[in-house]
């Protein structure tokens, strides 16, 4: 416990100095600006770490193209839900993901990561993606559905690499114009991303979003 307070503390001070007296209030924001630029750094550290690790396995770092670093931590939003149900049910949109990336399958339903850092919309906003869906592309939607899907916009598609525990994958991350939650990321895979990446409800999850020329020569597996 005490190593743990002593390393703490080391970190405080490298991020704003040696200590003063300060009242209790300043200390508060004294302490939350020192978390917020720890967070930052360890966020820059994940890409940075991105990089290295492709150069290992391509031969390639920072000109691959990665160009946004998030991280969210992975929930369960349980069974039936939306995005699961409507690509069994439409199996045109797995066949448009198919097309954009080249792979054999698409698994449906995605993994869903809430309070993503930093904001998607904002993040994406200068992004190209893989490709936007039809607006036409999924028919015969029932009433509440088409409702939904009208008021969300049609989702944009970007290449994207996950990592969580010992597992990186390719996947897509899926982002609508008008998100129900503005903090959460949605990726998509060709396989079962709970077990390929290792994953339980309840871990963090970093997303890297590629140049979509660069992401299409990385290998399905990053591992």
């Amino acid at each position: 416990m005490l190593a743990r307070l002593v390393s703490i503390f080391g970190l405080f001070t490298a991020f704003v100095g040696a200590p003063q007296p300060l009242a209790a209030q300043d200390f508060i924001t004294v302490f939350a600006t020192a978390l917020e630029r720890i967070a930052f750094a360890g966020l820059s550290l994940s890409a940075m770490n991105c990089s290295q690790r492709l150069e290992c396995q391509t031969g390639r770092g920072h000109d691959m193209g990665m160009l946004v670093a998030f991280k969210g931590t992975l929930i369960d939003r349980g069974r039936g839900t939306g995005a699961k149900r409507i690509m069994d049910a439409h199996p045109k949109r797995g066949e448009f993901i198919q097309r954009l990336t080249g792979w054999e399958q698409v698994e449906p339903g995605t993994l869903t990561l809430d309070h993503a850092v930093p904001l998607p919309l904002p993040a994406l906003r200068d992004v190209s993606p893989l490709g936007e869906e039809p607006d036409d592309l999924l028919l015969n939607l029932n009433a509440s559905d088409a409702q939904i899907a009208k008021k969300r916009g049609s989702p944009k598609y970007y290449g994207a690499v996950a990592s969580a525990r010992s597992g990186r994958r390719r996947v897509v991350l899926s982002q609508q114009p008008r998100p129900a939650v503005g903090h959460r990321l949605e990726i998509i895979g060709n396989v079962f991303l709970r077990t390929a990446l290792q994953v339980v409800t309840g871990d963090i999850i970093h997303i890297e979003i590629f140049n979509a020329d660069d992401w299409r020569q990385l290998p399905a597996d990053l591992i």
